[in-house]
Order: structure tokens, then sequence, then C-alpha cells
């Protein structure tokens, strides 16, 4: 089963240019990490993968953005991390969060793209315990392709953790939102941003949920910030989508076992808010890919 709404061509996939900023948006972010922060990013990445078995194994964190889940699969006991980002701007902010955070010199940091394989010839394919992609293929352009690339790079019996956005009734709307988002000025965007925050805390408001009790415990999903997720929903671009059935049928093709999902379930009033990422732990069955 493919994939839906694939549109970008093989020009747009390896430019920057045709891509939104998210590089710009995690150096933000990473002005705001903070130990609570990284224990709560730590708690999560130990929700999808246990620290048994992360501790003392080799760790490739795929789209690494801000570094912070680089960070944590380090502080979780990972004997090797590799970082690797297609934005400049991201792999300068992995540098200095795990600068910063960490007194070890057991990572790398990478730039590269995962369309292009060739791009990552340092990093060798077959060779990680655990490879984790968490919302980043669904960006490339081509998320397919990104998706079975990156599954190279999980040695047998290794584990692939990915999150990926679930299909909605609205994907198209949100494609053509991001596109114009990306386009447009700073100015635009920061109109984009808080039109979306206040019609989303009305939503809250609407449904019983209390907005400040909401925004104070954000922090807790991921060692995220609201704004920044904001800014990074509203500018993701490229997008693609795909179902929990169509992600398994395709990581069954490659060779892999789903070991477990999480947030599967429909995204909620059908991705009015947006489509939200279903989260799944794939276990590599063959020595070889198909």
């Amino acid at each position: 089963m493919k994939s839906n709404l694939k549109e970008i061509s093989e020009e747009e996939c390896y430019d920057v240019s045709t891509h939104f900023s998210f590089g710009e948006n995690w150096s933000e972010y990473s002005q705001h990490i903070t130990d609570k922060k990284i224990d709560q990013a730590q708690e999560n990445l130990q929700q999808l993968i246990s620290a048994d078995e992360i501790k003392g194994k080799t760790f490739l964190d795929i789209g690494c953005g801000s570094g912070l889940h680089s960070l944590a699969a380090l502080k979780s006991g990972a004997a090797i991390v590799s970082s690797v980002d297609f934005d400049p701007n991201s792999i300068k902010t992995t540098e200095d969060v795990l600068g910063k955070f960490w007194d070890k010199e057991n990572y790398k940091v990478t730039q590269a793209n995962i369309l292009d394989l060739s791009t990552i010839d340092s990093i060798p394919q077959n060779h990680f315990d655990i490879v984790y992609s968490w919302g980043v293929l669904h960006h490339t352009g081509n998320m397919d392709q990104a998706i079975k690339n990156a599954a190279t790079y999980v040695k047998p019996n290794g584990k692939f953790v990915i999150a990926l956005y679930k299909e909605t009734p609205m994907c198209g709307f949100w494609k053509k939102e991001k596109s114009f988002y990306t386009k447009s000025p700073n100015i635009v965007r920061k109109i984009c941003d808080y039109i979306y925050a206040g019609l989303y805390m009305l939503g809250l408001v609407a449904t019983k949920r209390n907005p400040v009790r909401y925004i104070k415990e954000y922090e807790n999903m991921r060692g995220m910030r609201f704004m920044n997720d904001v800014t990074d929903w509203l500018g993701g671009y490229p997008y693609e989508s795909i179902s929990p059935e169509g992600i398994t049928k395709m990581m069954d093709d490659l060779g892999f076992n789903l070991e477990s999902s999480y947030n599967t379930n429909p995204a909620q009033a059908k991705g009015l808010f947006g489509s939200g990422c279903a989260e799944y732990v794939f276990v590599r069955r063959y020595s070889h890919f198909r």
C-alpha cells in the first residue's frame, strides 16, 4: 500500500529551499531545553523502547532536529549515538545541545539526506541495534523511499522506531496550508501561529479542558514546547501521511515484524487540528533485505 499525497518532485527532495526550515525552529527551541525537558524526552523514548534495550546498544537518530532525543538515548545508556539531519541548522543545534549536556564523545553528528544514501556513506548499513526517526520521514518529499532507506540501517533482530502522520480526511487541506506557510514571510507565519493556537485553545474550552493547565503540562509530552510545536506543525512541508495498515504492510515486505504501536486511532475531529503521529516499533527478522 502506497502512502498518500506524494507530489514533490525529485529535485525538491534534495533542495533545502523547498522544505520548511525545521532547523531554525529547533534552534529557537533549544534555548529552552532544561533538565526537566531532558528527563521527559528520556521517559518518552523509554516508553517506546526500554532503557535495558538501549543500554550498550548502537543508536541511529534520523532527523535529529534539536538533538534532544539523541541526548535522551545517550542518557539512557546507548553505547554510540549517530545523529543525522538534512538541515544544517539542525546539525549545529544538535552539536551545541550534545556538547552542552553530554560530556563524553560517544556520538557523531552528520549532515545527510536519507533519500541519498551516498551522503551517509560514513555510516554503515545493517549496523544499528536501534534506528529511531520520530516525525521526520513524512517530511522528506518521498516518504516511502525514506522509510525503505532508513530501514537498511537496522541490523538483524534490531529495532526500527518511527513516528508518522496518520491519514485523515483533512490531509489534503493541511498539505496546501503547509506549502503556503513555508513560502510565506515570517510575519505571516507568526499570524498563522497565533490564529491556530487561539483556535486550539477554544477547542480545549469547548471540550471542557483547561487551556492554562494544558500549556503548563505540555512539556511532559516528549519535552516539547507548545508554540514550537505549533510552528513545526503549520510549517511541516513536504507532508505525507500513512495508515497503520499501510506502514505495517510496507514493513512486513521489508522483513520487519510489528512489535508495538501507539496513538494509532484516528486523530481527534478527523484531523481538524492536525493528523497527529502514530508511533511504531518494528523488529527486523531477515538477514538481508528483499
